[in-house]
């Protein structure tokens, strides 16, 4: 066990009296087990949406983001996760090095700062209980007090670990601002000036945005406008911002989303979002450092409820867990979506499996551990099974990014979906491919146009594609021409267009400058091409619904699920609906 650096006295304030020497014993688990008994609270409230999803409920137009994550550390094997999955897919050498760097770092103070799902959930329970007789406008504003402390806490805490561990990374940061010194001096990104405590609490609070005086609201900084050196500052802090919101609680994290998009993208006001666990254990090494499904699960209803339905959750499935554990996984997810609001299912092949045809596709390139492939396939097929049986859709990772490597990135491709709609035993199944292929055509192929030739082949798949994490919209023109184009093209008696739905993949956005401004950036790309707005208004909004058959008058089991679920005695139907 590492010894701390970080005040003990100051740690314990934050902790509300948890000791240093429990902690401890956190990191040294075995395996958890489920911790939340149940819920505090059952009813639904504004507590976490506040007054900009009541303001975007008021208006006649509905938008939705299709693709996001509150996950913390205590969710993820997050040194595993950040110097693999994250780290490697960075083109930049110098962020690749700070995201390694961080890694251990992040581990170690998640076991502080990253709260469990059962601490969390006692917590925001304790605090939404506490202001309930508050107005919203006042409720809003003391739960972002909170978050404004803690991110100068957290920033605090990776400060002083930095400097007890002596790592590269003030040598990393005082390079960049150098460079940006040398060729913009009067760049406002040289404020703070250098490496230092209020570089990395301001980082970690607002990336590169900054603050507009007169409002006091967040100003969004884009990499386009930037010069090289500034845009690569600019990145540091996003990644100092990104690793905050990983130590941060998980309901923070979605009043954030909603905070700062709404002061970001005003013009585009997102009615909800659908929110996606993630359970990578087995896959990263570490199971003992992750949170269970099933906690995840309840601390996202309880987000829910508590947010009056703007998050819909998607629980996760991994292959390996059933394959360890006596189909714990399969389990879970159909407990989730019929007893505790999961709307979806995510998945993630560049952990390492293809989605089906495992068997008969063997990975070159990699020695990480995995599953025998034909236990992959068989666990793969019976949750494909039950979600057809559900009647639920699944999203998964489909883009070259965020593997264990670069060879288990290639997993996320069209190939095993192909391999999977010609399997005998499939019906009829909603598939989302998450980042449809990516914002630019690589040399192994265009993953987009792979995934468009598979909406109009597949008999067995209805295939969706949603637009997370294309940054490159906001700065390429060759990417939003490409958009263009494919959303052009033809699917049947209708267009590709038809099939997308607008995504963010948010906290992982969070790495960008300019992530504010995402959603109404997109929106502004799609209708330069389509000024009658309609393609908009289904990409935006009316496909989201349609996806996950939450549509008015969907006869889907969703749509029965979620009214069910929220006419209960206390309850109320989602604001959005």
């Amino acid at each position: 066990m590492h010894e701390t650096g970080i005040d003990t006295k100051r740690r314990k304030l934050l902790l509300g009296g948890a000791s240093i020497a429990s902690l401890a014993a956190t990191g040294c688990s075995t395996a958890p087990t489920s911790e939340i008994p149940r819920l505090c609270s059952d009813r639904t409230s504004q507590y976490l949406s506040g007054a900009e999803a009541l303001n975007a409920w008021s208006r006649s137009e509905r938008y939705f983001d299709a693709h996001s994550h509150f996950f913390n550390a205590a969710d993820v094997p997050v040194a595993g996760f950040l110097s693999k999955s994250v780290a490697h897919s960075l083109k930049d050498a110098r962020l690749r090095e700070l995201v390694i760097a961080l890694a251990p770092i992040a581990e170690f103070i998640g076991k502080a700062f990253a709260p469990s799902p059962k601490r969390e959930i006692d917590d925001l329970c304790g605090a939404a209980e506490g202001t309930s007789a508050m107005a919203l406008k006042a409720r809003s504003a003391s739960l972002d007090a909170a978050i404004e402390a803690n991110q100068r806490a957290v920033g605090n805490a990776l400060f002083e670990e930095i400097l007890r561990r002596d790592t590269r990374i003030p040598a990393i940061v005082n390079d960049a601002v150098q460079k940006t010194r040398d060729i913009r001096p009067e760049s406002i990104l040289l404020d703070p000036p250098g490496f230092s405590r209020d570089f990395v609490q301001e980082s970690v609070r607002r990336g590169s945005a900054r603050v507009d005086a007169p409002s006091g609201r967040i100003r969004p900084m884009f990499k386009l406008g930037l010069v090289t050196e500034e845009a690569s500052l600019a990145s540091i802090q996003n990644v100092f911002q990104f690793v905050g919101f990983m130590l941060s609680p998980r309901h923070h994290n979605l009043r954030s989303y909603i905070k700062r998009f709404s002061e970001g993208s005003p013009g585009l006001p997102l009615s909800g979002c659908f929110g996606a666990m993630v359970d990578f254990n087995y896959w990263l090494d570490s199971p003992a450092k992750a949170s269970t499904m099933r906690d995840q699960v309840l601390i996202h209803e309880q987000m829910a409820l508590l947010s009056n339905g703007f998050l819909m959750p998607l629980v996760a499935y991994n292959p390996w867990v059933d394959i360890q554990e006596n189909d714990a996984s399969l389990k879970t997810v159909e407990w989730a979506v019929k007893e505790h609001g999961c709307v979806g299912v995510k998945i993630y092949p560049p952990m390492g499996f293809y989605p089906f045809g495992n068997e008969r596709n063997p990975i070159n390139g990699s020695s990480d551990p995995r599953p025998h492939p034909r236990a992959l396939d068989e666990k793969l097929i019976q949750f494909f099974t039950k979600c057809e049986e559900l009647d639920v859709p699944v999203m998964a990772h489909a883009n070259a990014s965020n593997g264990r490597d670069s060879s288990h990135d290639k997993l996320a491709g069209v190939k095993g979906w192909e391999l999977l709609d010609s399997y005998p035993g499939l019906k009829s199944l909603y598939v989302n491919a998450g980042h449809f292929g990516g914002a630019h055509a690589r040399d192994d192929g265009d993953w987009t146009a792979d995934f468009v030739y598979l909406m109009n082949s597949a008999e067995k798949l209805t295939l969706y594609a949603d637009l997370g994490y294309w940054d490159e919209l906001l700065e390429s023109q060759v990417a939003r021409d490409r958009l263009r184009e494919n959303l052009l093209l033809p699917v049947g008696q209708e267009t590709v267009a038809d099939r997308t739905m607008f995504g963010t993949d948010w906290l992982m956005l969070s790495q960008v400058p300019g992530w504010e401004a995402y959603p109404e950036g997109v929106a502004n790309v799609i209708q330069n091409y389509d000024t009658s707005g309609f393609a908009a208004r289904k990409i935006l909004g009316s496909n989201v619904l349609q996806f996950y058959g939450l549509a008015q008058n969907s006869k889907r089991q969703n749509m029965q699920r979620v009214t069910a679920y929220y006419t209960k005695p206390g309850r109320t139907l989602p604001g959005w609906m």
